[in-house]
């Protein structure tokens, strides 16, 4: 699935992980966000030289990117207007290993999830566009949680085809979004739901129903 965050970076090898974003947002709807792969699990059936390996791969501070002006990922969405405080996350206990940043606003937020695929896909394809999908909509008192559905690519073989989709099917994904003041008056998802409190939320799916998906909306939740 080419279009989960950071799956371009995950297919040399990466097996039974999972995607996270955690989201706060504050009365304003400035925030902040984490982004990123947690590798336990591969860890514990790869073993600690195959996660090694993989940590030097997703090394957003220090590999740079020839075809965006050689900058890091870190360098790239701190050019973003309205995006501050990026580093990157490494958890060596944990196995976790992403990006972190504060945003002024949903605007900003989702120019910085865009501009994190689009340095994947350049780092394959020079002529790759910036896109402009909205991950996060906020209208009134409701937000709304999306994930670009997966698209075909006619170029592809049926052989290649098939190893991405058994690697896609092993990686879940998980958002946790919380309300600094805010309430949660309601839900709606068909994934997996753990609310904890008034104030925050958890989704999960795994890879299997995540390519199967045929609308791009996550969840919708309706605050108080």
């Amino acid at each position: 699935m080419k279009h989960l965050i950071f799956v371009g970076l995950i297919l040399f090898s990466l097996v039974s992980c999972k995607i996270v974003h955690s989201t706060s947002f504050n009365s304003n709807n400035s925030g902040e966000i984490s982004v990123y792969i947690d590798m336990k699990e591969f860890a514990e059936k790869m073993g600690k030289g195959a996660s090694k390996k993989t940590e030097e791969k997703l090394a957003f501070d220090s590999k740079k990117n020839e075809n965006l002006d050689n900058l890091t990922m870190v360098e790239y969405i701190g050019q973003t207007n309205g995006i501050s405080n990026v580093s990157t996350i490494v958890n060596k206990k944990k196995y976790t290993y992403g990006l972190y940043l504060k945003f002024d606003n949903p605007a900003s937020l989702n120019e910085a999830m865009n501009k994190i695929q689009h340095y994947v896909a350049t780092g394959k394809d020079s002529s790759a566009v910036l896109k402009t999908f909205e991950y996060y909509h906020f209208s009134d008192k409701k937000l709304i949680l999306k994930e670009p559905l997966k698209k075909s690519d006619s170029q592809e073989s049926d052989e290649s085809s098939q190893k991405l989709e058994k690697m896609t099917e092993m990686i879940s994904m998980q958002w946790d979004v919380s309300f600094a003041k805010r309430k949660i008056k309601k839900v709606n998802s068909t994934l997996e739901l753990i609310q904890n409190g008034k104030k925050q939320v958890t989704l999960k799916i795994d890879g299997n129903q995540m390519s199967k998906r045929d609308s791009e909306t996550i969840a919708t939740i309706d605050l108080k």
